[in-house]
């Protein structure tokens, strides 16, 4: 499935919108919820390098 960024233009951006195709989550907290991580950890990012990061790690 393609992820959100790709589905809107591939612009990177801290939060989704939830009114366009992928959404997951307003913020990295709603997303990680949405995938199965515990609600209780405090989820931060500098946008770009958090993208990269989970681009290279899924499986």
């Amino acid at each position: 499935m393609p992820d959100y960024q790709a589905q809107n233009g591939g612009l990177i951006t801290d939060t989704e919108d939830s009114s366009k195709v992928g959404f997951t989550g307003a913020t990295y907290t709603d997303r990680a919820v949405h995938f199965g991580f515990p609600g209780s950890q405090t989820v931060t990012s500098s946008g770009a390098a958090l993208a990269t990061t989970a681009k290279r790690n899924v499986v």
